[in-house]
């Protein structure tokens, strides 16, 4: 599905210009499963917008154990 396509569909309260403005200054952007996107404590400089799959939310303990948090999925 093209990404104005997509746009639309995951948030229909988005205004055409809005849409428009996402497309001309966004990027799109794939991961692979299990890929960090973002370590605990960095900087996040810009605004994600989940269109297909699901990513997880988590942080890690003193001994790198695991404490989920949430999910974050499209729309």
């Amino acid at each position: 599905m093209p990404l104005k396509e997509s746009l639309q569909a995951f948030f229909p309260s988005f205004e055409e210009a809005l849409i428009d403005c996402i497309i001309k200054h966004g990027s799109l952007k794939k991961f692979q499963v299990g890929q960090i996107i973002m370590n605990y404590g960095a900087e996040m400089k810009h605004t994600m917008l989940i269109i297909k799959g699901r990513i997880k939310i988590y942080t890690e303990g003193e001994e790198a154990e695991e404490f989920f948090m949430y999910h974050l999925e499209p729309g």
